[in-house]
């Protein structure tokens, strides 16, 4: 994932996310969701300000992270994983989950171990992997992200 100069650096070193439980801090939410995740995680949370973007990093007991970016509106306009566990993608989308799942069937590369599916449909984007118990991915809405934030892509 690639913010603009301001925040390219910050992300550069960081993880991408996971998510091992069930969340509800979901894409387009207040932030004030995260706080819930952070309960049903039960791991540590941290913020940091990535230029106009707040990170919301959540870390559980098992080493499972999820990273929720909230824009300065106070919404949820991104969200990552990285995790032994399939995350529950109906949570994280939450009301874009039958939008994803439409446009996901299509698009998912299933044969052999390692599977990906990028979906772009209307607002909606989600790129996500799984190899061999390890899940990633990255959901955001194009028109939440403030002037300026450019997402590339998540590897």
């Amino acid at each position: 994932m690639k913010w603009s100069s301001e925040c390219c650096g910050a992300l550069a070193g960081a993880l991408l996310v996971t998510c091992t439980m069930g969340a509800s801090a979901a894409l387009g939410e207040p932030a004030a969701s995260v706080q819930v995740d952070q309960m049903s995680m039960g791991g540590m949370r941290r913020v940091a300000q990535l230029g106009m973007v707040q990170a919301h990093t959540l870390v559980s007991e098992d080493g499972s992270v999820l990273r929720q970016y909230v824009a300065p509106n106070g919404r949820v306009v991104a969200v990552a994983w990285n995790t032994r566990y399939k995350p529950r993608l109906d949570q994280l989308l939450g009301a874009h989950f039958g939008t994803y799942e439409e446009a996901s069937m299509a698009a998912s590369n299933g044969k052999g171990i390692v599977r990906r599916a990028t979906v772009q449909r209307g607002d909606l984007v989600v790129e996500s992997s799984s190899h061999l118990g390890n899940y990633r991915g990255l959901a955001y809405l194009r028109s939440g992200l403030p002037s300026g934030v450019v997402v590339d892509a998540a590897r």
